[in-house]
């Protein structure tokens, strides 16, 4: 089940798109956002759970969604940075992407945050839109 989605209807932010994925207590909450930046603006890095693409983060966008308490492993696609972590029911998790500058291009960048740090940070950013978010997890 998923609750952060774009459509023509008004959305709601992400504060209150995480204050209804916490009413699924059997489920664990995961935030995944990227604040604006101007480095790296046109990328968009896939975050991954357990191996498996999860969301294409854009600049300035937050996803929140639930996945199945247990131990999972997030991370930005082909690349060594992520965390691994046990999720348990009505747990939450902060996912921050940054852009790291590269030779050619830059990369994505992911890391665990403090809640509290990673609420103040997530709630004023705009929701990610379905189009960016894999299929399982729509």
């Amino acid at each position: 089940m998923l609750c952060a989605c774009e459509s023509t209807a008004r959305q709601p932010d992400a504060a209150t798109a995480a204050k209804l994925s916490a009413g699924h207590s059997d489920k664990a909450t995961v935030v995944v956002y990227r604040l604006r930046n101007s480095l790296g603006g046109f990328l968009s890095p896939t975050v991954q759970v357990d191996g498996k693409s999860l969301v294409d983060i854009d600049n300035g966008r937050v996803f929140v969604g639930l996945v199945s308490p247990g131990r999972h492993v997030f991370q930005i696609e082909n690349q060594n940075s992520g965390t691994e972590v046990t999720l348990k029911s009505g747990s939450k998790i902060y996912l921050k992407v940054e852009i790291e500058p590269g030779m050619w291009k830059g990369r994505g960048k992911l890391t665990q945050v403090a809640p509290e740090q990673g609420e103040f940070e997530a709630k004023r950013l705009k929701l990610i839109s379905t189009e960016q978010i894999a299929a399982p997890y729509r």
